[in-house]
């Protein structure tokens, strides 16, 4: 698909990556974990503090697939949760190089230098975890 550049918007933001391998239900629409934890019973308050956090998060899957987003995310990209849940993270928020293959997020020649696609990839082949990796990436913003 071919995009013309001269009709959108971009938006280059610095994105912060921290990545550990969770242990998540198999409900593919919540970030709520799997088996019992000390704060099970605080699971509505702990999503209120997230969702209104000043800064942009989201929690993607071993496979990039976005689990949750915040306001910041929705705001910084113009985008609704229910857009991107279950979609990739590039081709949820619209990354410019997830339109440069048909096959979406992952799989364009830049993919392999994307911070967001390697540090989840290492961090759930078991390797340590991640924190406070930056990058900057370019997205579509419609």
């Amino acid at each position: 698909m071919a995009i013309s550049k001269s009709k959108l918007s971009f938006v280059k933001p610095r994105v912060a990556c921290s990545v550990n391998k969770p242990k998540l239900s198999k409900n593919k629409s919540a970030i709520r974990p799997a088996g019992p934890t000390p704060l099970s019973g605080d699971y509505d308050f702990l999503k209120l503090v997230f969702e209104n956090m000043p800064v942009a998060i989201a929690v993607v899957d071993e496979s990039r697939k976005v689990r949750f987003i915040n306001k910041g995310i929705e705001n910084i990209f113009g985008v609704k949760e229910e857009e991107v849940l279950t979609k990739k993270w590039g081709d949820g928020l619209r990354c410019l190089h997830s339109s440069e293959d048909p096959r979406g997020c992952g799989f364009s020649h830049s993919c392999q230098h994307c911070l967001v696609k390697n540090t989840v990839e290492d961090a759930f082949r078991g390797n340590q975890p991640h924190h406070y990796q930056e990058g900057t990436f370019t997205f579509i913003i419609k």
